[in-house]
C-alpha cells in the first residue's frame, strides 16, 4: 500500500481525522481510542517544532486540551495527597464556583505560613499555559494571585517570570519590579532584563531555560511564519512607581514581540541580557485598561486573606 505524502497527512488530519474527534467521537475519550495513541498523536500535531500549518496544529491544540481535561478517559482524579486543609464550598462568593480564586484553596501547614494551593477538585478545569497566543484569554483578564493565572493558562510559572520553551521561544512573561532600575516599561514597548540578572554571576546564566526562551523568541522573526508572540502580564508588584501596573493582582495586556536583545553591565560589573518586546497592533490600548481592576475586584481583592 502507497504511503501518504506530507500534503496528504495534513489533508487527512485537518478535513477528516480532527473533525472526526471533534464532532463524531463528541470529545469523550475512550479506552478503545487511548489504545490508537490519540494523545502521542495529537501531541506531535499541536508541537510548535513540528512547524505544522497554524491551523492544524491549533485545532490539535484545542482537542488536546478538552480531553486533557477529561484526564484522557474521564475519571475523576483523586483528591491530592499532599493538599492538607478544608476545601472552599462551592457557592463562596471569592474562592468557590465563580469566584475570583476559583481553582485555588488555602492551606496550612504547621510551623509554615499560609499558602495557596490548586483545588484538587478542579484540576481537570487547569488550561495549559505553554500556548502561543492569547490562549483563550481577554485582553485585559484580571487575576488575583499567580495560581490564578496558572490555573487559567496565563502563565505556567509558579516563581519565575518567564515561562518558555528553549527552542521555540517564550509562551509568557511576568511584568514585576523584581529588576528594577535594569528594567524599562514604556506601555506599547518593554526593556526586559534575563533572569539572574542582578547578581555578578549574570553571564553564566545566559543559558537557563528561561533566558534561552527569550534569544529564541527573537530568532523566530525569521522563520517563514513569523515570530511566536509572547504574552505579558503586569503585576502590581512596586506599583505606585509603574504607570501601567494594575492596582492589585495581575493583569493580561497583551501578544508583544521580542524584538531586540543586547548585553548590558549591571552594578556588580557582570554581563546580562535585556530584551526589547513591542506590542502587536490592533489590540485594546492600554489606557482602556488601566482601570482594570475594577473597584469590585478590589474589594473582593481584600476578602481574599479572610479565607473561607
Amino acid at each position: 500500500m502507497p504511503t501518504r505524502t506530507v500534503a496528504e497527512n495534513l489533508s487527512f488530519a485537518r478535513e477528516k481525522l480532527l473533525p472526526h474527534l471533534e464532532f463524531d467521537v463528541a470529545r469523550e475519550m475512550t479506552p478503545k481510542l487511548a489504545g490508537y495513541g490519540v494523545q502521542e498523536m495529537l501531541s506531535k500535531l499541536k508541537d510548535p517544532q513540528n512547524r505544522l500549518p497554524g491551523d492544524v496544529a491549533e485545532y490539535a491544540s484545542r482537542l488536546y486540551q478538552e480531553f486533557e481535561a477529561k484526564d484522557w478517559d474521564a475519571t475523576p482524579k483523586p483528591q491530592s495527597p499532599n493538599f492538607t486543609g478544608e476545601l472552599p464550598p462551592d457557592d463562596h462568593e471569592i474562592w468557590g464556583v465563580g469566584g475570583i480564586m476559583h481553582g485555588a484553596a488555602m492551606t496550612k501547614e504547621p510551623g509554615r505560613k499560609l499558602e495557596y494551593k490548586f483545588d484538587p477538585r478542579y484540576t481537570n478545569e487547569r488550561r495549559d499555559g505553554e500556548v502561543y497566543g492569547h490562549n483563550g484569554l481577554q485582553v485585559g483578564d484580571w487575576f488575583p494571585k499567580l495560581i490564578i493565572a496558572n490555573f487559567r493558562g496565563a502563565h505556567s510559572q509558579l516563581q519565575r517570570g518567564i515561562c518558555g520553551d528553549e527552542n521555540n521561544g517564550a509562551y509568557s512573561i511576568l511584568v514585576s519590579n523584581e529588576y528594577s532600575g535594569l528594567d524599562r516599561d514604556e506601555g506599547d514597548v518593554l526593556y526586559y532584563s534575563a533572569e539572574g540578572a542582578r547578581g555578578k554571576d549574570a553571564r553564566e546564566k545566559f543559558d537557563l531555560k528561561a533566558n534561552l526562551s527569550m534569544t529564541a523568541s527573537l530568532r523566530s522573526g525569521n522563520r517563514p511564519g513569523g515570530r511566536n508572540p509572547v504574552r505579558v502580564l503586569r503585576s502590581a508588584k512596586g506599583a505606585r512607581n509603574r504607570h501601567f501596573a494594575p492596582s492589585c493582582g495581575i493583569r493580561y495586556d497583551g501578544l508583544y514581540d521580542v524584538t531586540e536583545m543586547k548585553i548590558l553591565v549591571n552594578e556588580k560589573g557582570s554581563s546580562y541580557q535585556r530584551f526589547k518586546l513591542e506590542r502587536r497592533e490592533g489590540q485594546p490600548d492600554l489606557e482602556s485598561i488601566r482601570g482594570i481592576p475594577t473597584e469590585s475586584q478590589r474589594e473582593q481583592f481584600d476578602r481574599i486573606k479572610e479565607g473561607y
